[in-house]
């Protein structure tokens, strides 16, 4: 079956959400070499995401598959837009990321990023061990409206909390929201003075995009 303009078959959402990606990008393809627009196939790669994220919610799935469905989305994604050249292909920064001083890991941040990137947020990967200075600067350079901070160590929180003082000191703190993420919980939130911490990679990433599209105060904080 091949995806139509007239009709919206599942048949691309439902190989997602079974994570068979030879399956997804064989569909993705011949749709678009059949003038499938290319917001339908995307639609529907979305969606399976979202399936996806429903059956990992639930226990049926584990992170690694999460993670492969979205590498898989961003395989598409990278397809669709090196072939139709999407006249509304976004080039702003929306997240500057990066693991704080002092911490070297990467994997949480790194699976984080990935699921990010498949909903079609652009991010700054800092890296890890970053300086309260480099967040600052990062921000400040791509005007970037969300900063996300990753520690999973307990001196991580005195240099989160460096960093959101040092971006107050700037000028940038109250058109910048900041998101903590790791090791961290309502405690660790109020002592950082950050807008959101979030554990969980999907309701973080679409917390993300909330925020973005201005439906929730900066001042609110979510759990």
């Amino acid at each position: 079956m091949i995806l139509t303009t007239s009709t919206t078959p599942k048949i691309l959402t439902a190989a997602l959400t079974r994570i068979n990606e030879d399956k997804v990008v064989e569909l993705a393809q011949r749709s678009l070499d059949r003038g499938v627009h290319p917001h339908l196939i995307m639609e529907q790669m979305r969606a399976g995401l979202d399936a996806v994220y429903q059956l990992y919610s639930k226990g049926t799935y584990f992170l690694a598959d999460l993670l492969i469905a979205a590498e898989i989305f961003k395989k598409v994604q990278n397809m669709v837009q090196d072939q139709t050249r999407l006249t509304d292909r976004r080039e702003a920064t929306d997240i500057v990321f990066g693991t704080v001083k002092d911490d070297i890991h990467d994997i949480g941040k790194n699976i984080v990023i990935s699921v990010m990137e498949s909903m079609d947020l652009q991010v700054v990967d800092l890296g890890v061990d970053v300086e309260p200075g480099r967040f600052v600067h990062a921000v400040a350079a791509a005007k970037a409206p969300i900063l996300c901070l990753m520690g999973l160590l307990t001196v991580s929180y005195e240099h989160m909390k460096d960093t959101v003082a040092l971006l107050e000191k700037a000028g940038l703190r109250q058109n910048t929201v900041v998101f903590i993420g790791g090791l961290v919980n309502d405690s660790v939130q109020a002592y950082v003075g950050s807008d959101y911490w979030e554990q969980d990679v999907y309701k973080a990433c679409q917390l993300c995009k909330t925020v973005l599209k201005r439906e929730l105060p900066s001042s609110l904080h979510i759990s």
